[in-house]
């Protein structure tokens, strides 16, 4: 009977080994004691990426190459620091945008943020900045946010590792729990506005998409009364590069995807667009912005009416390409990007 037990011991530790051994090539997740001050922080690895979230701020905060730089932007002004409970941040008494950096969704268009959270700025607190709950995945993980009160919806997003590649996929489903606290409104027209800030990059390329009513394909934001002096479009392509002084934002219908040149690394989004949906800001669901510490990558979903008890999901991916050391100039690195961008989609 005890040679059998060991026999069994045996067999069940030779099994548990190789199911491990098996684990390892796959996605590793683990709860990290500290990222930049964030000691929630969980982190997704597999042989090429790192990705980071920091789910007390409910957002991506790190993702890049193994032993390489992160690509998002963090904010070291606020490295380590939470939002109170459902509240907005607060400095020497005055309110301020607790900006974060890194991915965070904003549930509405944001020309109508004053109708639901009673002021233009900052976004919704729940959404960004607030504190989403953890679940560990086989490959990845899943959050889920809070309800917000300006409109009575939460977020789930799970977040899955590719196995052995860059590819991040991020499925997203807006969850309408209750009516929005101005009843007035309803039914709020919800969005999953998803908005990436990068560390500033070489250059952001948009895949533009010409239609009726943008011929084409992109609408400079009249907030900045200029065409950005940093924009060109060519062969339905918008490309746009940082300027050290002045912001500058485009807002365009892409179909496909939206990218960054950053160093030697592109990052790009992937995402569908439904032809038949009405997006936000006038159906233009793909907006760039960079200003002289980081920029943002901007993809929206349709606008969706809900009532509580209804959902609706948009899934994005992100995806990184290693360029050659050898690439120096823009144009170089822009081929590049281009050659491998055209064969890519969500």
């Amino acid at each position: 009977m005890r040679s059998r037990l060991l026999a069994y011991r045996v067999c069940f530790l030779i099994i548990t080994f190789f199911i491990c051994a098996l684990g390892c090539r796959e996605t590793t997740i683990c709860r990290i004691t500290n990222y930049t001050g964030w000691p929630d922080a969980v982190e997704m690895s597999n042989s090429k990426v790192r990705v980071v979230v920091a789910p007390s701020i409910g957002r991506i905060i790190h993702y890049g190459f193994l032993g390489k730089d992160n690509l998002l932007w963090v904010n070291s002004e606020f490295t380590g620091k939470t939002l109170p409970d459902g509240e907005l941040f607060r400095e020497n008494g005055r309110v301020i945008w607790a900006n974060f950096g890194g991915d965070k969704v904003w549930p509405t268009a944001q020309n109508q943020f004053f109708l639901y959270n009673d002021r233009s700025w900052p976004p919704d607190v729940t959404f960004d900045g607030g504190k989403t709950e953890v679940k560990f995945l086989r490959n990845g993980i899943r959050m889920t946010s809070g309800m917000s009160p300006a409109v009575g919806a939460r977020l789930i997003r799970e977040i899955r590792l590719s196995a052995n590649t860059s590819r991040l996929l991020i499925v997203q489903r807006m969850e309408k729990i209750d009516t929005a606290k101005n009843k007035q409104y309803e039914p709020v027209p919800l969005t999953i506005w998803n908005a990436t800030q990068i560390r500033n990059p070489l250059e952001i390329i948009i895949n533009t998409v010409p239609t009726e009513q943008y011929p084409s394909g992109h609408y400079i934001l009249p907030f900045f009364l200029r065409t950005p002096g940093n924009l060109s479009i060519e062969n339905k392509l918008g490309f746009l590069y940082p300027d050290s002084l002045m912001p500058q934002k485009v807002s365009a219908v892409s179909d496909s995807w939206v990218a960054s040149v950053i160093d030697n690394t592109v990052f790009a989004e992937f995402f569908v667009r439904d032809s038949t949906a009405i997006y936000p800001d006038g159906n233009l669901n793909c907006k760039v912005y960079s200003e002289p510490r980081y920029a943002q990558l901007e993809v929206a979903s349709p606008l969706i009416q809900l009532v509580p008890g209804d959902a609706f999901e948009f899934t994005i991916a992100w995806d990184l390409f290693e360029l050659a050391d050898s690439l120096t100039s823009r144009e170089e690195k822009r081929t590049a990007a281009l050659n491998w961008l055209k064969n890519k989609k969500l």
